[in-house]
């Protein structure tokens, strides 16, 4: 399967620490359920729970790694946190290659659907699942 990345450093794993204290930590030490609607917090609690047991079995998983696009599927939407013009870099990856969706709610294989629309984080110990890596010139 043909995949893609915008970075200046190709597939090289990256450390993710934004990500880290957005998501990971927050659901694991800082969530409050009080600061949400009351009439929402059913619904919160329950996916925050799914989120804490994620989080605790795939910790390793998330604190470094890449994010990437299925070749012909990329979504501009998701490039616009860029500040610059990057290179672009393709690749092949194994389609069983296991990954997590770009909000790091659910663990899947790069070959799902979903991560035709939205791309997808690649944890670092995955990355070896990627060959023939080239910088492409047409972008």
């Amino acid at each position: 399967m043909k995949i893609i990345r915008y970075s200046k450093t190709g597939f090289e794993a990256r450390d993710q620490d934004f990500h880290m204290d957005r998501h990971v930590y927050y659901h694991l030490y800082n969530f409050k359920l009080e600061s949400y609607p009351e009439f929402t917090r059913g619904e919160i609690l329950e996916s925050h729970r799914k989120l804490v047991n994620l989080y605790r079995e795939n910790l390793i998983d998330f604190k470094r790694g890449i994010w990437i696009f299925i070749d012909g599927f990329k979504n501009d939407h998701s490039l616009n946190h860029l500040k610059e013009k990057v290179p672009c870099f393709e690749a092949d990856i194994d389609e069983n290659a296991e990954a997590y969706n770009v909000n790091w709610e659910y663990k899947l294989r790069v070959s799902d659907n979903i991560v035709k629309i939205f791309g997808c984080y690649i944890p670092e110990r995955e990355i070896s699942k990627i060959s023939n890596i080239k910088r492409r010139c047409d972008e």
